[in-house]
């Protein structure tokens, strides 16, 4: 807290973020309040700023809404898959700095008023409503290009976590380093004479005007799909006006460095990022490295951030960073600040003062240089990876495309042994071909060596047979590590019979597979070396009868010097055939634009440099190099793997077992991508060395064998013992489960509830991982029902309590369709490993909770008449009135319909009803309409999971005002000409014909609400010590209530 005013203050930045560690689910109280907590802080900042800087430098303080809806593809899907996400009135909050150069010049405010800020700005006041789906928004082309920085940050949580560290100590970074960069400019400004041009460094501003240069932005709804970023992007005036490029401020964990983990491509993306590697200084060196970004891009990891939206729709340049470590704590309640400061002091500290060093750096360099021959400038435009042209700033008919040159391929890491971040733009087809061409150099160079003309045709084919054996030897030994990994941990846990068994143990996880891992590419290795190695002794042998025969004719005579030398040809080759494979794939991966390549790139010109030399050191440095680079990156990967598996479960139908092989895998592609290189190295010099020695140490009698065994083979002896003493350590855990209270199971509990039925009220436990709570539930089961039984036996008898029943998704359940009636519209709990409790206790209080008006337990849904839409089209309209529950799901059967469309804020009901009852116009003129657009395609959907149908799906979420202020949503489906050629599933036959189950069952509705009953309190009481709330995007909140609309008209048209 004693700080100077502009330096970065951990102390200053925790204290704020503990005002924020509670639950704050978007649309909340708590949420609103965190808005308004942020937004009297950011006044305090304008007013401190004023008063240091006597006006020249100004902090203006703006809080806006946005509504619409878009489309949102993936993230880890197809980019032909899609769901809609709609959101209404939710809150952003944004501070910009402004730095007045000339002296004279009043200093007003955004409304053009002189600045005091005694009298705030409405809140609100540049509040948007504005659908965006068409991306019909005004074209404008600033005269004034864009020249801010951007901090990011969203507010909300998932409902069950404070978010501690996702995302109050990223907001209170980008407070801290906002006040820390304001006050330092007013201070630095006060210091100058009235005439002075504000300086920074040794640039300078320009000597009139105004510039801004860093703007912090504070979004709602991250969680639920990156809609308050989509909301600001497309409409807040000082996106479009400022913002040059962006900086978004995430967490998958808590604490350890912020990592850079992606960054845009193209534009002036590789130009920002050696800004922020720059402008550290003073300050822990920047962490992260590009394989992270190649890994999201491939979808491995099924999440996304705001990131996207800023990149896709905003087309600005800009990084993401995350808190990546202890992932086991994401999206749960122990994802609370304490768990960063006391496990990992400096986090924060470390992330901020990079930040501050970073947007003092784009000052100098992109805003106050006035040079342009040295202007290095940072503008938004050339990263989007969806759009064709920039919507935002284009020209009109979008006329402005985007150039169609590559972007440069840009390889960027941390290098911890040194402290230092490096970055290199490399054209990808250039690398690739430069390291083609030193592959077959060296190749060639080798193969060349010692080759004489009287050798013949079979010494040449041999020794190029040799070349390729290494080369396919090397590619097996390479794939062998990931598919050992992966079926070690397969068999790990199908010993342990439990998904998962090494969940409470990275220790134990790295233990059952990466030995295995290590073992199985070292013994390919060596099998190939032995094949290499006799193909080049027998090409050899082949010259040494040709120099047998040639002896009478007085010619050299292969001596024993040869044989040394053949040898170390041969070692030479066996390098040369692995760097060829390491290069080959390199070039494969640059042709490809992954810039991880250079984690190949470089063992493999060091064993081509190796073959060059004939000197081991020159071969040995740089592989300890490479595997100084590889290790910290794919240990974090590891780490993430592992704390990500035992929260994700596979798709119904796929083996309980596949994220355990997945796991594994990742484990066995570390060692490969970490260890190959040496190994390969080891095994030559080890080869080379026993083959010395062979003659010499030929056991003859079985002891001596047999211990020659052991002594050539001790590394497998010491794996298989370590597998034994960690699968034991994996097995004897509590309750014969993999999960104990230090690393519990995530669980997402939910009452679920048919609208307008409470006797359908049922207690849903539904496990995050894979497995299911059939077996391990069972004495929290039985302990449920003996608690409910002594709290209400006096009821009971009276009341005729009926016993609590319990049903838990198990194949058999499956056949019998138990689990159909538990359809969440987007996905089903048929196949979720879930456990459903029901008892007449819960229907009881939702019964008293509904009479009282404290709940809403009922969607009201009415459908209205078909009518056409364009040819001979028609749609229906269907109105839902979610009264008041603003986080919602509706999914729409692609059997029944063929398009759909949103329509939000509208009441068709309503306006049917006023075109009936008005007589003096006619019905057709009144009648509601569909929306103009966009008509979504019900193919491309990508909900439905366990239910037996495709779906296409629309997601919404609304602020605090939305819920305050309800308004419904009108959901138009245009049928299928011909319905007839879709069939039903086995469980929805029944006699029953698609018109007719379209006629009640076209589409599935859920509304949520955060309100946890006392019978799900009483539950958290008595479950096991290893279970832990968890959520995310399409989790249920504590209620969940069903409804079903049908196609079936009401009436027809006039």
């Amino acid at each position: 807290p004693d700080a100077p005013a502009s330096v970065f203050s951990e102390a200053r930045a925790s204290a704020f973020a503990s005002s924020l560690d509670a639950p704050r689910l978007a649309g909340s109280d708590a949420e609103h309040a965190a808005f308004e907590t942020l937004e009297r802080a950011l006044r305090a900042v304008a007013a401190e700023t004023r008063a240091a800087s006597s006006g020249r430098v100004v902090v203006d303080v703006l809080r806006t809404r946005h509504s619409g809806t878009f489309a949102l593809r993936g993230p880890g899907v197809r980019e032909t898959r899609e769901q809609t996400m709609a959101y209404d009135r939710l809150d952003a909050l944004a501070a910009r700095v402004r730095i007045r150069v000339d002296s004279g010049a009043t200093t007003t405010s955004e409304d053009g008023h002189p600045e005091d800020n005694a009298r705030p700005p409405e809140v609100g006041s540049s509040s948007s409503e504005r659908r965006d789906d068409d991306d019909d928004g005004e074209k404008i082309s600033p005269e004034e290009p864009p020249r801010a920085l951007l901090f990011s940050a969203h507010v909300d949580t998932v409902h069950v976590s404070p978010g501690g560290c996702d995302n109050a100590a990223n907001v209170a970074i980008v407070l801290e380093t906002f006040r820390a960069f304001s006050l330092g400019l007013a201070t630095r400004s006060a210091s100058v004479s009235p005439d002075a041009r504000v300086s920074s460094s040794n640039r300078t501003l320009p000597t009139t005007g105004e510039i801004t240069p860093l703007v912090v932005l504070f979004v709602s709804a991250e969680e639920d799909g990156f809609m308050g970023a989509r909301g600001v992007v497309r409409d807040h005036p000082w996106f479009l006006k400022h913002v040059a490029a962006f900086v978004n401020f995430e967490a998958m964990g808590s604490g350890g460095p912020h990592r850079a983990f992606r960054a845009t491509r193209g534009g002036s993306s590789s130009e920002l990022l050696r800004l922020y590697a720059k402008g550290a200084k003073g300050a822990k060196k920047p962490s992260g490295t590009v394989v992270a970004s190649d890994v999201f891009s491939s979808g491995f990891i099924k999440s996304d951030t705001d990131f996207r939206v800023f990149r896709d729709d905003g087309d600005v340049p800009g990084i993401d960073l995350a808190f990546v470590e202890k992932t086991r704590v994401y999206h749960t309640p122990r994802d609370t600040l304490d768990e960063l400061v006391k496990r990992r002091p400096g986090s924060m500290q470390a992330s901020g003062s990079n930040a501050l060093g970073f947007a003092r750096a784009f000052l100098e360099r992109s805003v106050t240089e006035t040079d342009e021959k040295i202007n290095l400038k940072i503008q938004p435009g050339g990263v989007s990876t969806t759009s064709q042209s920039d919507v935002r700033r284009g020209a009109k008919n979008d006329e402005t495309k985007k150039p169609v040159s590559k972007p440069p391929l840009t390889v960027w890491f941390d290098f911890p042994v040194l402290g230092a971040f490096v970055l290199i733009d490399v054209d990808g087809t250039q690398v690739a071909v430069a390291l083609a061409l030193v592959a077959v150099t060296s190749t060639a160079r080798c193969f060349g060596a010692r080759v004489k003309k009287e050798d013949g045709f079979f010494s040449f084919a041999k020794r190029l047979a040799a070349i390729v054996v290494g080369v396919v030897g090397a590619f097996v030994a390479f794939a062998a590590a990931p598919v050992a990994g992966g079926l070690a941990a397969l068999v790990t846990a199908s010993v342990t019979k439990t998904p998962v068994p090494w969940a409470n143990s990275l220790g134990a996880f790295a233990l059952c597979t990466m030995p295995y891992a290590l073992a199985t590419s070292t013994a390919t290795l060596r099998l190939t070396r032995r094949c290499s190695n006799a193909l080049w002794k027998s090409a050899a042998a082949r010259r040494r009868a040709n120099d047998d025969d040639d002896a009478s004719k007085d010619e050299p005579h292969f001596s024993d010097d040869d044989d040394t030398s053949l040898l170390a040809d041969a070692d030479r080759a066996f390098s040369v055939s692995v760097a060829l494979f390491l290069a080959l794939l390199a070039s494969f991966m640059f042709a490809r634009e992954l810039a991880s390549a250079y984690l190949l790139a470089v063992p493999s010109t060091a064993l081509f440099l190796g073959t060059v030399t004939k000197s081991w050191f020159a071969i040995a440095a740089p592989l300890a190099f490479s595997a100084s680079l590889a290790f910290p990156t794919f240990f974090t990967l590891v780490d993430l793997a592992h704390g990500m598996t035992p929260r994700s479960r596979p798709p119904p139908g796929q083996s309980p077992y596949l994220y355990d092989i997945v796991c594994g895998v990742v484990a066995g592609g570390a060692v490969a991508a970490t260890a190959f290189p040496t190994l390969a190295f080891l095994v030559s010099r080890e080869f080379r060395r026993t083959s010395k020695t062979a003659e010499r140490e030929k056991p003859r009698d079985p002891r001596r064998r047999f211990l020659s065994f052991l002594r050539h083979n001790a590394v497998l002896v010491v794996i298989v013992s370590v597998h034994a003493v960690a699968l034991f350590a994996v097995v004897n855990t509590s309750y014969g489960f993999p999960f104990t209270e230090q690393f519990p199971q995530q669980v997402s509990a939910f009452v679920s509830v048919a609208s307008g039925n409470v006797s359908t009220a049922a207690l849903a436990f539904l496990p995050a991982g894979p497995g299911s709570f059939e077996g391990a539930f069972a004495r929290t089961l039985e302990t449920l029902a003996e608690s409910f039984e002594d709290e209400t036996s006096e009821a009971s008898k009276k009341n005729g309590f009926r016993p609590l029943t319990k049903t838990c998704d198990t194949p058999a359940t499956r056949e019998e369709g138990s689990f159909q009636k538990y359809d969440l519209a987007s996905y089903s709990l048929q196949g979720s490993g879930a456990c459903v409790l029901r008892f007449a206790t819960l229907e009881e209080e939702l019964a008293d909770l509904t009479a009282s008006s404290a709940i809403a337990t009922e969607v009201r849904v009415t459908t209205g008449a078909s009518r056409l839409v364009s040819g001979n089209a028609r749609a229906v309209p269907i109105t839902v009135d979610f009264k008041g529950m603003t986080r919602w799901v509706i999914a729409v059967d692609s059997r029944c319909a063929k398009r759909v469309a949103f329509a939000q804020g509208q009441d068709a009901e309503k306006e049917d009803a006023e075109a009936d009852a008005d007589e003096e116009k006619t019905r057709k003129n009144k009648r509601a309409s569909p929306p103009v657009g966009p008509w979504r395609s019900t193919s491309r959907g990508r909900a439905g999971t366990g239910t037996g149908t495709l779906r296409y799906a629309a997601f919404g979420v609304g602020g605090r005002d939305a819920r305050l202020n309800p308004r419904p949503i009108t959901v138009w489906i245009e049928t299928h000409d011909d319905i007839s050629q879709f069939s039903l599933s086995g469980d929805e036959k029944n006699g029953t014909s698609v018109s007719e189950k379209c006629a009640r069952d076209a589409m599935r509705i859920r509304a949520d609400a955060d309100f946890e009953t006392a019978i799900a309190i009483a539950t958290t009481r008595v479950s096991p010590a290893w279970v832990v709330p968890f959520a995310k995007h399409h989790t249920p909140l504590k209620l969940a209530v069903l409804a079903v609309a049908g196609l079936e008209q009401k009436r027809s048209d006039a």
